[in-house]
């Protein structure tokens, strides 16, 4: 029951409801609702507010347990690094979106057919990611 008290409550609300409405429009702007349509705009500024907000109340009202800590935002380096992260996560994220639409679309594949020839992608990534971990650990070194 303790371990409840910790948990910062006014973080995850302010969080979650943020993160979902920053995402939205991002997954339904132009196939439910116009880019420039009243929804989209709406939910990318509540998104955005809440986020800014949420950034406010981790700085200065959230206590000993904040949601997120200040120091993983202190150096110049880790934030690179998160931004880094998220750019690679778009890439590969459209990377597999446009080969599916690549294989089914233009070359006529099917549903199992774009599986089978997305295989190379889809066991390579992992395989690299496990292959550089185990170099980073072995040498001791991030660069």
């Amino acid at each position: 029951m303790r371990s409840l008290k910790n948990v910062d409550w006014v973080g995850i609300l302010l969080f979650m409801p943020s993160a979902v409405c920053l995402l939205a429009p991002f997954t339904m702007a132009g196939i439910v609702f116009d880019w420039n349509s009243t929804e989209a705009i709406v939910l990318l500024v509540v998104g955005i507010v809440g986020l800014v907000l949420l950034g406010v109340h981790q700085c200065w009202f959230a206590g000993k347990n904040p949601m997120f800590r200040a120091s993983l935002f202190s150096q110049r380096v880790t934030v690179c690094g998160y931004l880094g992260l998220c750019m690679f996560g778009v890439c590969v994220n459209m990377i597999f979106y446009y080969l599916v639409v690549f294989w089914s679309g233009v070359r006529g594949y099917g549903a199992v057919l774009t599986g089978v020839a997305l295989l190379p992608e889809t066991f390579s990534l992992p395989l690299s990611a496990i292959l550089c971990g185990l170099a980073m650990r072995k040498t001791g070194r991030l660069d």
